[in-house]
């Protein structure tokens, strides 16, 4: 019996800290494995991208962990409003510089 539901050989995985070139193994749809050799998988893929538009790139992230920035940097309701911006959306032509 297959171990994984997707087996995808040779693939190159990066993260923050690091690169490896190693099998990935996938079941039920998310990443279970990573290791220069793996079990069989239902279906197995050779990574080997030939042009850019070959490539695959999977990104996991916890929306979550962006709360702090949301509520702060990125609050629309306390920064992003239109009478911040009067100069840019008021003035027409060129101010001579004094």
């Amino acid at each position: 019996m297959a171990e994984f539901d997707l087996v995808i050989r040779g693939g190159t995985v990066v993260t923050a800290a690091d690169t490896a070139a190693c099998d990935i193994g996938v079941k039920d749809g998310v990443v279970h494995a990573l290791a220069k050799s793996l079990g069989r998988g239902r279906r197995e893929i050779v990574a080997q991208a030939q042009t850019e538009a070959d490539e695959l790139i999977i990104a996991n992230c916890d929306l979550d962990n962006c709360t702090f920035g949301k509520e702060t940097a990125f609050n629309f309701a306390q920064h992003r409003r239109i009478e911040h911006y009067s100069i840019i959306t008021t003035q027409t032509g060129v101010v001579p510089t004094t």
